[in-house]
Formats: structure tokens, C-alpha cells, sequence
């Protein structure tokens, strides 16, 4: 396994990198990489040769692990108004509860969810109505197919 030593290069006042994938990087994954890149050229070493890193968020300017939690811990998190329940109801299929849950998550592979993990697909509008972005939101609610679909499920629960 690489170390960091392999892939960071330091000549007392530049910063490069030397990366190794192993399949070519490419759409949106390739500009974060880059910009990831550029944010970490400007970082600046101890001069004491220990592996520690100025960091602006600290009183000392020293980044630490402890004072990362303990910003998170400190952070107020928004939490939804209505408890989900954790027991499962029988009477409901697996399957269908996974998928509303992943819908309630946004953990549904759209096009703009795909497109967020680096997977380009060329497009991330609607492949269905091609009206708007593909979305979970879209996709179940606001598509017209989706709406037909909910007519005739809610005609059939009469």
C-alpha cells in the first residue's frame, strides 16, 4: 500500500503530487480532484519536519484530530421534526421498505445522485419526460409518467 511519502512531493516550497489510478478519472470526480489538488498545494509542512499541518480553525494553528470532534460535536445539527420508527411492520414487503427508505434519504440512484459520485452519464436530466433533472423528488412525484402511475394506484385503492 502507498503511503503519503509516495505521492507528495515537497521541495521546500512547492507542494506536487503524484497520483496513481487505477482507471482514468473523468467528468466531476476529475474536478474535485483538482480542486482538491490546488487547495493542497498552498498547505505548508512544520518546519520542524513533524507530520503535522497549520490549520485555521485551531487556537495554535495546528491541525489535530481532538479539536476536529470536538468542532463536530460542538456543531448543531439539524434533526427532522418526525421520529421514523426503527420496528419493522410486518404487513409491508422488505423490499418496498428499503426502497422508501432510500427515497426518504435520497440514497436512490438518479441521474443526479450518479452524477454526484463521479459516474458520468452524459446526461442527468429525465430520461422518461426529459422536463427536469432526474431526482428522487422528481422521479416519484413530479414526472408525468410518476403521475400517472399514482392515478391509477390511487383509482385502484378506489
Amino acid at each position: 500500500m502507498a503511503t503519503i511519502h509516495d505521492r507528495v512531493r515537497w521541495d521546500g516550497s512547492n507542494v506536487s503530487f503524484h497520483w496513481c489510478w487505477s482507471r482514468s478519472i473523468s467528468g466531476r470526480l476529475l474536478g474535485y480532484i483538482t480542486n482538491l489538488t490546488n487547495r493542497l498545494s498552498s498547505f505548508v509542512p512544520c518546519r520542524d519536519g513533524t507530520e503535522e499541518w497549520y490549520w485555521e480553525l485551531s487556537n495554535n494553528g495546528l491541525f489535530s484530530v481532538q479539536k476536529l470532534t470536538k468542532l463536530i460535536e460542538r456543531m448543531e445539527f439539524s434533526t427532522p421534526s418526525v421520529v421514523t420508527p426503527t420496528a419493522r411492520n410486518r404487513l409491508v414487503p422488505l423490499k418496498f421498505e428499503l426502497f422508501v427508505w432510500r427515497a426518504m434519504h435520497n440514497r436512490l440512484p438518479t441521474r443526479v445522485e450518479l452524477d454526484k459520485r463521479g459516474i458520468d452519464l452524459g446526461s442527468i436530466r429525465c430520461p422518461v419526460c426529459d422536463d427536469a433533472l432526474e431526482t428522487v423528488e422528481h422521479s416519484l412525484i413530479h414526472c408525468k409518467e410518476a403521475g400517472g402511475i399514482w392515478f391509477r394506484v390511487i383509482a385502484w385503492w378506489n
